[in-house]
């Protein structure tokens, strides 16, 4: 395994005996006639997705000059390659990252998770998330008025074969107090609509997502897939406190 530590320290060695052989030749040549050192390289590090518990940071490597390698040094003895990199950290705490760009070795502290507001910085899946508006219980037949349209969390029912909702596939609009309750459980919930009457292979597709979604360790399939009227875009997938849209 490569230690990290006994690697930047010979690093440094050599691009030091570099540095004195080359500031010597400038004694005798002229430096006009060596290039100049790199602009400084900085560490930008931010939340890999919206989720505020993850213990994924994305780092990238701002430089003026890209066309050089790059090699991170994380505290647990793992090296990555690339001006951008992902790393996921075994716990929660205040971690040292060293960077080797080129001819600099630049060190930056990271706090994991990073907890930076995402809403203007989607992650790349696409993942929009929601303000939390609760997840407490309310009388079957209140008319919950939530501030997000659909709903990813909030007030909801609850109750046996009421909330949360048999996991499965429904052509009819199911009301929302019903399957957030499923959210908080865990579950994500496909919702559709369709202008006037779903074609029926739409249908058919939707069944086979539910059918083919893998079962949780209890051995139910985690997904209620239910039409909602007036959606924009036609698709969504709705899990506790995040959105996402599909074509």
């Amino acid at each position: 395994m490569i230690n990290p530590k006994n690697s930047v320290r010979a690093f440094r060695r050599n691009h030091l005996r570099l540095g004195v052989l080359v500031s010597t030749a400038c004694v005798f040549a002229g430096c006009d006639s060596f290039p100049f050192p790199p602009a400084a390289t900085t560490i930008e590090y931010k939340r890999s997705g919206c989720l505020e518990e993850s213990l994924s940071v994305t780092f990238t490597a701002i430089t003026v000059d890209s066309n050089r390698t790059f090699q991170w040094f994380f505290t647990d003895g793992t090296v990555l390659l690339g001006q951008t990199v992902v790393h996921t950290f075994a716990r929660p705490r205040s971690y040292g990252v060293t960077l080797i760009a080129g001819a600099e070795t630049v060190q930056s502290n990271v706090t994991v998770p990073v907890l930076r507001a995402c809403d203007d910085d989607p992650d790349s899946a696409r993942d929009r998330r929601v303000p939390n508006e609760g997840q407490g219980h309310v009388p079957e037949g209140t008319v919950v008025n939530y501030e997000s349209n659909p709903p990813a969390s909030g007030p909801h029912y609850s109750g046996f074969g009421l909330a949360p909702v048999a996991a499965g596939f429904y052509e009819e609009a199911l009301r929302p107090e019903r399957w957030v309750h499923n959210l908080e459980h865990g579950y994500v919930v496909v919702l559709y609509d369709c202008p006037g009457d779903c074609d029926p292979s739409f249908l058919a597709q939707l069944q086979s997502l539910f059918n083919d979604t893998p079962p949780s360790k209890f051995g139910t399939r985690k997904m209620v897939v239910t039409r909602y009227a007036g959606l924009q875009p036609s698709i969504m997938a709705v899990a506790w406190d995040v959105q996402r849209d599909f074509d």
